[in-house]
């Protein structure tokens, strides 16, 4: 427990430093809408994202950011990802074969001893649950990947080929996508948590527990009970 608290607070602190560069690099740009065609413009502006004036003068922060952003923030986390779930999935796998063959051996020693046929049958509840469990975690651990993937490697890649691409290549591709890309790291981030409620009784278990949700829906049902009760005249 002390070690996640340490790396939520070294994350807190390392990517804002990471981030310095995305930071000098955009810019918030206020534009005055065109006026229409019978002259009669309402005044009105809107503002977009889009490259500092300190990134135009200097190339070289737009590349480094470029190439920062896209390594370090996006593939890199991708690969580690990968590794990570794929060995864990492989742990998975392999435990669950030795838990397999584990209670077949006993099934089968408990049936020399008793000499008796339906004695193994209880033996094979423990498989099935364990089975049950290691197949939702293993397809937890797909979904999340998958969906990490899917959400931000697109905007990695493209932020990579950037760089060496130039500003031609920012401007007609990945500017126009910026907003999709960005829309799709949010989603990546609102639907990891409906699969981890979805998929993983523990983590319900525990977000229940850390926010008192028992209690607090033991008290609205009390309290709607109070409230539902006739008032005596």
């Amino acid at each position: 427990m002390q070690r996640a608290k340490y790396a939520i607070a070294l994350g807190y602190i390392i990517v804002p430093i990471i981030c310095i560069p995305n930071y000098l690099t955009y810019a918030v740009r206020e534009i005055p809408r065109k006026e229409t065609t019978s002259g009669s413009g309402s005044g009105e502006k809107k503002y977009i994202v889009n490259l500092s004036d300190r990134a135009n003068s200097h190339p070289f922060l737009m590349t480094t950011n470029f190439w920062l952003y896209s390594v370090v923030m996006k593939l890199i986390p991708c690969a580690i990802l990968t590794i990570v779930s794929l060995r864990l999935i492989h742990s998975l796998m392999q435990a669950k074969k030795r838990q397999t063959l584990f209670f077949a051996n006993r099934a089968r020693a408990s049936e020399d001893l008793s000499g008796s046929s339906g004695s193994g049958e209880v033996a094979k509840d423990p498989v099935m649950i364990w089975e049950f469990g290691s197949d939702r975690t293993t397809k937890m651990l797909l979904a999340v990947l998958l969906l990490f993937l899917f959400t931000e490697f697109p905007q990695g890649l493209l932020g990579l080929l950037s760089g060496p691409l130039g500003d031609i290549f920012f401007r007609s591709c990945y500017m126009p996508l910026a907003d999709l890309m960005d829309f799709f790291a949010l989603l990546n981030s609102a639907i990891n948590f409906i699969l981890y409620c979805a998929m993983s009784r523990k983590f319900r278990e525990t977000f229940s527990k850390l926010f008192w949700l028992k209690e607090v829906i033991k008290f609205g049902r009390q309290r709607g009970r109070k409230i539902s009760q006739p008032v005596p005249v």
